[in-house]
């Protein structure tokens, strides 16, 4: 971790903080005003500014017990996550795409102001390919339709497999391009 606050300094002189807020300011069941539950701290990673110190502040209802977190927040990193999605895309992309080495993708990213160890990629790449693959699984049924309207698909299969190194096994449609399965 202090790796990744050192490699902050290229960028800013002080490691930012970013606040992040509910976005609700009344609960939407009972209409009261939620009261803070606590503020939460962490060391976060993105592509845009590399490392900086996200503050989020949780609010709750005391009527209902309903709690409310900032979805800005969830939208940049994963819960108890440090890196944000973006990252874990590029990491995807380096390996799965760009066919870089766990090593590769490292020194791609540090040149990018953003500092992961060699084990780093290897589990941002294993966790690259489970949100690929719940991604497909979730879109399945709306692949299905637009396959069918088609006239269906030409069913292409790709898979990965170097060393160690995560696999990543794909179904694309030969015509549109369009990934239909990957895990």
């Amino acid at each position: 971790m202090d790796r990744l606050i050192a490699g902050a300094g290229a960028l800013f002189p002080k490691i930012p903080t970013v606040h992040f807020y509910p976005e609700t300011q009344e609960c939407p069941k009972c209409g009261s005003m939620p009261h803070v539950q606590k503020t939460c701290t962490k060391t976060v990673v993105t592509m845009d500014i590399g490392a900086f110190c996200a503050k989020e502040t949780v609010l709750f209802c005391r009527h209902d017990q309903t709690i409310f977190a900032s979805e800005q927040s969830r939208s940049l990193v994963p819960e108890r996550g440090t890196f944000g999605f973006d990252v874990i895309v590029e990491v995807g992309m380096a390996l799965f795409v760009r066919c870089r080495n766990n090593q590769e993708a490292m020194k791609e990213l540090a040149a990018k102001n953003v500092f992961v160890s060699v084990r780093g990629i290897s589990y941002l790449g294993r966790k690259f390919i489970v949100y690929l693959a719940l991604a497909h699984r979730q879109s399945q049924s709306r692949l299905r339709d637009l396959m069918a309207r088609r006239g269906g698909y030409m069913l292409h299969v790709d898979g990965t497999c170097e060393g160690d190194s995560p696999n990543l096994f794909c179904g694309l449609d030969g015509i549109s391009e369009l990934v239909l399965d990957a895990s």
